[in-house]
């Protein structure tokens, strides 16, 4: 990040002309930056709001480096487009030699050192690849960026020296997948206004708005050619029409997201570059200038009002999500004057309201490490704090004590190194998924009935999957999507087990076991399929109609998808008995 910063800073410093000490003082503000990146980024990658923070900055960074030698004209929205274009493509080319440079010094150096490995059986440890890696990246790639920056000198000259490669890319890869891409939006938006009782899909805000970016980057990059071409003039003039109504379909698309859930960081970030795109391209309807620079001047602009209060991405999504969830506590009688008050039993709420303030819960502990909810439940985290530490003392003691008493073939060094490792062991404060879990035990609320998103239709369940089996099955009238898992020890959710040996399938739910049902058919159909002496019987390139099978559960009819299933061949001489076994599917219920 501070690289990078610095980079531009240094390109802006030097279009105003500042003295050699000025530019050195300037650099105070990337380091500033940095330590402050530093400082408040934490360790962790793992933390959502850390990768926000690291999406935001680089996207405001990267958007500035491409228009910091001319911040002035930028801010008149006017400037010379021909200097910007050269300035504009020898940065993106800069950008493209230096990676693919990267990669080959780590490849050639990378096939060096296996072919020494293999020859000589020096015995290098397998890091150094990494290692290696690293070096080719942050030294030798950056050096050789440096010394391509464009100079003061160059920043008005509209000389451009054309990239072969870049050229093709542009003209003959980019602008025809460009009108691909937005034929098929639009084929799906015509679907769309034709059966308008079904909702888009979500997905299409996202490829709106990563198919316009790219097709914003070819529009700058096509500028040189719009002089020779007439069919990149003329794409060139009409596409910022086309983002139009795209646009729109991503803002219908987004509305009914958030009218049924609410703002989302997820939500929120669709909206803004929704507005950045319409503003664009309205921009570029209009404009008579047309000035390229303002692409990414509008986008470093955009990151930087996303990233204050109170419109920081972060917390707006987090304050409008906590009053909704303080709204269904109150429908729930579970807050009643600015008072918890848990249930006596999960059976006095609402299904479905129940579900709505356990997902309201685990998606807001995803934030600042569970605040808002450790100051909202105060009294019931400080209960889950004091059983927490009391597992944890529990299991330290329990640890100890199964070393003292077991042999392990362990001298008594060795046993006492075990042992001073396990008691120095320090308590750390409850993770996510401890407060979520005991949380909502403690208030008597589970989990929605299915782990799937489900968006619910005027006539149907439709199931948000990446199963092709289950989007191709008929899943009208079932009320309920239950996923098979291949282990009894999936978490919180409610999932399916198959058990092979038992012929049945277990259902449960925050790894308790509910119910069993009758599997017997559908098992001996996979044992009957192995007449070969091999290990396993598997299956994964199956014919969907042979993998679907119907089942009785008490009162429900149950309709089991197998997506993928490995059964051991009881024909094959076993010694172990706890061969692997390996399935995956969906049960829908009635």
């Amino acid at each position: 990040m501070t690289f990078f910063f610095s980079i531009a800073i240094d390109l802006n410093s030097e279009s105003r002309w500042y003295t050699p000490l000025k530019k050195y003082l300037f650099q105070a503000l990337p380091i500033l930056f940095g330590i402050f990146f530093f400082f408040t980024f934490h360790a962790g990658t793992e933390s959502f709001e850390n990768m926000v923070f690291l999406f935001l900055s680089l996207a405001g960074i990267m958007s500035f480096l491409f228009f910091a030698p001319y911040l002035k004209n930028i801010a008149l929205w006017n400037g010379e487009q021909n200097s910007y274009y050269a300035y504009f493509y020898k940065i993106a080319t800069l950008f493209l030699v230096s990676t693919i440079l990267g990669w080959l010094l780590f490849a050639l150096w990378a096939i060096a050192i296996w072919t020494i490995e293999t020859l000589f059986w020096l015995g290098i440890y397998n890091n150094v690849y990494g290692d290696w890696s690293i070096i080719a990246m942050i030294i030798f790639t950056p050096l050789f960026a440096l010394q391509g920056l464009p100079q003061k000198s160059e920043f008005n000259e509209a000389i451009l020296s054309q990239n072969a490669f870049f050229s093709f890319l542009t003209r003959y890869v980019a602008i025809p997948f460009v009108v691909i891409y937005f034929l098929i939006l639009y084929a799906y938006s015509i679907k769309v206004l034709l059966n308008f009782g079904d909702w888009p899909k979500w997905e299409v805000s996202w490829m709106v708005i990563g198919f316009s970016i790219l097709w914003y980057m070819t529009y700058i990059f096509s500028y040189s050619f719009e002089a020779k071409n007439k069919f990149i003039a003329r794409f060139r003039k009409y596409f910022p029409y086309t983002v139009v109504p795209q646009v729109a379909m991503l803002f219908y698309a987004i509305y009914l997201r958030i009218a049924q859930y609410d703002i989302t960081i997820n939500r929120y970030f669709v909206v803004v570059f929704g507005l950045w795109l319409l503003i664009i391209s309205l921009y570029f309807i209009i404009s008579k200038k047309k000035y390229l620079g303002n692409i990414a001047a509008l986008l470093t602009l955009f990151t930087i009002i996303v990233s204050v209060w109170p419109w920081w991405v972060y917390s707006l999504p987090e304050s409008r999500q906590l009053a909704r969830l303080e709204h269904h506590l109150a429908q729930a009688n579970i807050l009643q004057d600015n008072s918890i008050i848990p249930l006596k039993d999960s059976a006095d709420i609402d299904e479905k309201l129940s579900g709505e303030i356990y997902n309201w819960i685990d998606y807001l502990c995803d934030f600042d490490d569970c605040n808002s909810i450790k100051k909202l439940f105060k009294e019931q985290y400080e209960t889950i704090v004091t059983e927490d530490k009391k597992e944890f003392t529990d299991k330290k003691l329990s640890d100890v004590e199964y070393y003292q008493n077991n042999d392990f073939n362990l001298d008594n060094t060795q046993r006492q190194e075990e042992i001073d490792s396990i008691e120095n062991r320090k308590y750390e404060w409850p993770n996510k998924w401890n407060i979520v879990s005991k949380l909502t035990d403690i208030l008597k609320v589970k989990e929605f009935s299915n782990n799937w998103d489900l968006y619910i239709h005027p006539y149907k369940y439709f199931a948000k999957s990446d199963s092709k089996l289950l989007l191709n099955t008929s899943i009208d009238g079932y009320k309920e999507i239950i996923e098979l898992r291949w282990n009894i020890n999936s978490g919180r959710k409610k999932y399916g087990f198959i058990d092979v040996q038992t012929k049945t399938i277990s259902i449960y739910e925050s790894d308790a076991l509910i119910d069993t049902i009758d599997a017997s058919t559908m098992i001996t159909f996979f044992i009957n399929q192995d007449d070969s002496k091999s290990k396993y019987w598997q299956r994964s390139d199956f014919n969907s109609n042979d993998m679907v099978f119907e089942l009785k559960w008490k009162i429900h009819e149950v309709k089991a998808i197998i997506e993928y299933i490995s059964v051991p061949n009881p024909k094959y001489n076993w010694k172990k008995e706890d061969h692997y076994i390996n399935k995956a599917g969906y049960l829908l219920i009635k």
